[in-house]
C-alpha cells in the first residue's frame, strides 16, 4: 500500500509504519504490527479513515458521525442514541455494573479485571457436499 514503510525489527518481526505527510517533512508515524498492540490490518483502516476521509459507516440519527468500521458505528449508536435499542452487555459480577456496548470490550474487561474466560459460541463450520441446483453443477464441474 503507497504510503506505508514496512520494516523488521530487531527480533525479525514486520512493523508497519505510516509515511503519509512525508513530503511535508512531518509523516504521520502510525505504527502498526508486533509490540504495538495492533494488528497489521489496522494501518489499511488507519489510511482509509485518517488520511482519504472514507468512511462508509454513517450515524442515521447524527448524520455527521461516520466510521471506518461498523462495530465502531454500533459501539456510538449503543453510546449516543439508546432510543435504537441496540444490545448492551452488562457486567454480572457483583459490585461491578459496568456496560459496555462492544462484545470484544466486555470480553477482555472479564478476563482482565475478573480473571474470568468465557467460552466462547460459534456455529459449527457447515461444508457443502452436494449442488442443489443441477445447472450449477454443470457450471462448475468439468464433464
Amino acid at each position: 500500500m503507497p504510503f506505508v514503510e514496512a520494516t523488521t525489527t530487531d527480533a525479525g518481526r514486520m512493523l508497519y509504519i505510516c509515511q503519509w505527510g512525508i513530503g511535508t517533512g512531518k509523516p504521520c508515524g502510525y505504527e502498526a504490527g508486533h509490540g504495538t498492540g495492533r494488528p497489521r490490518s489496522s494501518i489499511y483502516r488507519h489510511v482509509i479513515g485518517k488520511h482519504l476521509g472514507m468512511r462508509r459507516f454513517k450515524c442515521t440519527y447524527c448524520r455527521d458521525k461516520s466510521y471506518t468500521q461498523k462495530v465502531s458505528l454500533k459501539a456510538h449508536i449503543s453510546r449516543k442514541h439508546p432510543e435504537a435499542g441496540l444490545p448492551l452487555h452488562h457486567c454480572d459480577q457483583p459490585d461491578c455494573g459496568k456496560t459496555f456496548t462492544d462484545p470484544a470490550r466486555y470480553s477482555d474487561h472479564l478476563i482482565g479485571v475478573h480473571n474470568i474466560k468465557r467460552q466462547v459460541h460459534r456455529k459449527p463450520k457447515t461444508r457443502i457436499t452436494s449442488f442443489g441446483d443441477a445447472s450449477l453443477q454443470q457450471m462448475f464441474l468439468p464433464t
